[in-house]
């Protein structure tokens, strides 16, 4: 988690990373703690102005107080300057899909809710008439109540396959794998027999190209 203060403490208001008045209530460990104030956790009563001193307290051995660069407001993608938030998490067996369905490292995660993007400055190479294009996986309307369209759109003539999984890994819909022509094709999907939640939606082309997004079902 990347837990970041961003008030600063005043006579009248302290603010923390982690403010607990328990000491049992939670266990904390692999985070990043960032705040403006002087201090940076509060914990049963006592605080503590850095991540030495909680350290120190038996908390939080793996964790780092570094502030994150995201790509921007709304896409919270770490940038290549995040160097030290690198690889820093700890592997959730469950959590196999950042936020926006990006993979996720099963051993050493990326702190935060998605995995890093690429070099800033990188440039997409030129795509040519000759060259086929990326496969894409898009979803409308996500969330979705009932149904939504999913469109794949493919270079070149592929087979594809669509799994669907929830959010403990287990597939819970597979529509059958079939050979689609070049271009955009739409393919409805009805999540009547689905409860609510978060699920990932992931597309084999040609057995081994992989593309997934997070979706949503809301009731």
């Amino acid at each position: 988690n990347i837990l970041y203060n961003s008030k600063a403490s005043t006579v009248y208001a302290k603010h923390y990373a982690i403010y607990s008045t328990s000491t049992t209530a939670i266990t904390t460990n692999y985070n990043d703690l960032i705040t403006i104030s002087p201090n940076v956790v509060y914990w049963g009563g006592t605080t503590f102005l850095n991540l030495g001193l909680w350290k120190n307290a038996t908390r939080d051995f793996n964790s780092i107080a570094l502030a994150p660069v995201f790509v921007s407001a709304s896409d919270l993608h770490l940038t290549a300057v995040n160097v030290g938030i690198d690889n820093k998490g700890s592997g959730v067996y469950s959590t196999l899909y950042d936020y926006d369905g990006g993979p996720r490292s099963a051993t050493t995660p990326d702190i935060g809710c998605d995995e890093f993007v690429s070099l800033p400055g990188f440039i997409e190479p030129e795509i040519t008439d000759n060259e086929a294009l990326e496969p894409t996986l898009s979803i409308y309307p996500n969330p979705m109540s009932t149904y939504a369209m999913i469109a794949i759109t493919l270079g070149k003539d592929s087979q594809v396959g669509l799994l669907v999984y929830n959010v403990v890994g287990e597939l819970v819909y597979k529509h059958p794998d079939q050979n689609l022509q070049a271009g955009t094709t739409n393919i409805e999907f009805n999540s009547n027999n689905l409860p609510a939640g978060i699920y990932i939606c992931k597309m084999v082309v040609n057995g081994e190209k992989v593309v997934v997004k997070r979706m949503e079902i809301i009731r």
